[in-house]
């Protein structure tokens, strides 16, 4: 089955160890990354993008999780749709 377990090994444990980073799991010597989701139906809509770019399949489809929380290095940096510090810095 492909769910949360095996989401987090394939996009977030495998990669930091295939380039040798200290992330990607939660233990101890680890950098603080961690995102909470909350299982919830909605459709992703293009306000509910923050990126520059916001190309993405996704728009009109119905989602079965939503983020709830954002940590960034141990500290939060979103919390339920509002950003503590801007999610890109622009460069001119």
């Amino acid at each position: 089955e492909f769910g949360i377990p095996l989401t987090c090994k394939l996009l977030c444990e495998n990669p930091a160890k295939y380039l040798g980073i200290m992330k990607g799991k939660i233990e101890p010597g680890y950098t603080a990354d961690l995102v909470i989701f909350e299982k919830k139906g909605w459709t992703l809509e293009r306000e509910h993008l923050h990126s520059l770019n916001s190309n993405t399949p996704f728009l009109g489809r119905a989602m079965g999780f939503k983020t709830v929380n954002v940590y960034k290095g141990g500290v939060e940096v979103y919390l339920k749709g509002t950003f503590s510090r801007p999610p890109v810095q622009v460069v001119s």
